[in-house]
């Protein structure tokens, strides 16, 4: 007998407070302080999504490339 367990984001994992943060860390490398009150909006957003819409709301343009990468890198340790 097989078993799949398939977890709708935030069912087992809490995966948008993980994202939050590791998004808030991304922007405080580029000196940037993102407030908590910015993310629910994001909810639901793809990273991309997410990423460039703090980043227009900071008037700020990033790389999306370097910012994926440093997002999907920490995203993995937390």
């Amino acid at each position: 007998m097989n078993t799949v367990i398939f977890d709708v984001d935030g069912v087992l994992v809490d995966s948008e407070a993980i994202a939050a943060q590791v998004e808030k860390d991304y922007f405080k490398t580029l000196g940037v302080e993102v407030a908590q009150e910015e993310f629910p909006p994001l909810v639901g957003s793809s990273q991309v999504g997410s990423l460039l819409t703090l980043a227009k709301n900071h008037n700020i343009e990033i790389n999306i490339e370097e910012a994926l990468s440093y997002f999907f890198k920490n995203y993995e340790k937390m």
